[in-house]
């Protein structure tokens, strides 16, 4: 993730990467203190991490509109085509996270999950993140999407 300037500035998935890092060590600290249930949740928790990561990235097939199927409409190419990580694959790694995160929370209510003030933190980091790129895609739709103090 260092290595590529394009997906550092995602900040998205680098949230997802540094999360998935997190639960890379805690996994491997259970294992270690031989605590397999706790190493299993967090193993779980990684291999939903990089699902998480590959179904954002996927690409869609794409729907034809009305007006194409008829022949009709404009040109015009989709915005941030050429970036290696489009706006909607971030959007979609905040749902998944947000997803994600809502799940290991219940885990943790029970008291089968992740420690409460790190799923806190997650939370309220993956807030500001929604904000940055809520404010991002308004930036460059010249004001078009959501309203202000989103």
């Amino acid at each position: 993730l260092d290595r590529t300037s394009e997906l550092a500035e995602a900040s998205v998935f680098r949230f997802a990467h540094e999360r998935l890092d997190r639960l890379v060590e805690r996994g491997a600290a259970s294992l270690l203190a031989v605590d397999a249930t706790r190493g299993l949740a967090d193993a779980e928790g990684v291999a939903r991490a990089i699902a998480d990561l590959v179904e954002a990235l996927d690409e869609p097939e794409p729907q034809q509109d009305f007006e194409n199927q008829q022949g009709g409409g404009g040109g015009g190419g989709t915005p941030g085509q050429d970036e290696l990580v489009p706006p909607v694959a971030e959007l979609r790694l905040l749902r998944l996270v947000q997803r994600d995160l809502a799940d290991r929370t219940m885990l943790a209510e029970r008291g089968d999950g992740a420690p409460i003030d790190e799923l806190a933190r997650d939370q309220r980091a993956l807030a500001d993140l929604a904000h940055e790129v809520v404010e991002s895609l308004r930036q460059d739709a010249g004001g078009q999407i959501a309203p202000e103090g989103f």
